[in-house]
């Protein structure tokens, strides 16, 4: 199918949907299950997917006008995702869009602090991760939410709270446990790399509705047990949230100031049913988004999005 692409004042042409196209629900849904990833009671799976196919590679998201037609199995290519002439026929999955916790890091803390950002949000944020760390190692509860959400596997997903399990004392878990501090310790030392509980990294998507206006994104993420906090301006629906109001973007690495973008996050019907752990950008304005946070584009990229209102630029 064609690229969407748009020449802009000064005569260079863009490209929105560079390294994108589409997928079937039902395809994306047989993916799912071979990967693991299918959730039967719930129907939770990923939504874009991170491809290598027949000389082609990047990401194909959920076409919203396959939901009508659940049998139907197709993928969609794009020209921009075209690298070489190949026979190749098995669809290789390199990467899914689920659920990647939020981190800053030295290269956007520098950024957002000479964009005006207080250098108290920081100390604070660093704060409460350090507090968290240490109580992990004392407090059961806090120690199975720490296993939960610092370990991206399936064991730790299916761990319960009513186990009766003494997860800060039993070995094996406070081997785990011990491993995490250091390795969360030594980021912090070396990286600045801090949690942040209000921001997830996302992959991007196009919005193929054409509900989002210029500088608009859509953003729907997962409620996830690992979650450390809960915000109550979160809107819930079923297990996931919707982001909505101003939000900050940025692709790592970032250099430039101008490379941490100020956008606003809006609720969209038509997205909700086909876009979650994603950043669902606009096809119009005068040049692509992705191509301003660090000259990205979509065939994988993986972007820094949050919404916590101390971190917001007051300078862009």
């Amino acid at each position: 199918i064609d690229d969407i692409t748009v020449t802009s004042g000064d005569g260079r042409e863009y490209c929105f949907t560079d390294g994108i196209g589409m997928i079937s629900w039902a395809l994306a849904k047989k993916v799912a299950s071979r990967l693991q990833k299918y959730d039967e009671q719930t129907g939770h799976m990923p939504c874009a997917y991170q491809i290598r196919f027949a000389g082609f590679k990047g990401v194909v998201a959920i076409d919203p006008s396959s939901l009508s037609d659940p049998q139907s199995e197709w993928i969609k290519l794009r020209p921009s995702m075209r690298k070489f002439e190949s026979p190749h026929r098995a669809l290789e999955i390199l990467n899914v869009a689920e659920y990647i916790p939020g981190y800053m890091n030295r290269q956007v803390i520098m950024i957002l602090s000479g964009l005006g950002v207080c250098d108290d949000a920081f100390d604070r944020l660093q704060d409460q991760q350090l507090l968290f760390l240490a109580s992990m190692l004392l407090d059961p509860q806090k120690a199975i939410q720490a296993i939960r959400y610092f370990l991206r596997c399936d064991f730790a997903r299916k761990m319960s709270f009513e186990a009766p399990i003494a997860y800060a004392s039993e070995p094996f878990f406070r081997g785990i446990l011990v491993a995490v501090y250091k390795k969360q310790l030594s980021d912090l030392l070396t990286k600045s790399r801090i949690f942040n509980p209000q921001a997830r990294i996302l992959m991007g998507v196009i919005d193929e509705t054409g509900t989002l206006g210029p500088d608009e994104v859509f953003i729907q993420c997962t409620r996830n047990p690992r979650d450390l906090i809960v915000d109550d301006s979160w809107h819930t629906s079923g297990g996931r949230f919707v982001v909505e109001g101003t939000v900050a973007v940025a692709k790592n690495p970032c250099m430039h100031p101008g490379d941490i973008r100020v956008l606003k996050a809006v609720r969209s019907e038509r997205l909700m049913a086909c876009r979650w752990d994603v950043i669902v950008f606009p096809a119009v304005g005068e040049r692509p988004i992705p191509d301003m946070c660090s000259g990205s584009d979509l065939d994988g990229d993986l972007y820094n999005v949050t919404w916590a209102a101390d971190f917001i630029p007051p300078v862009v």
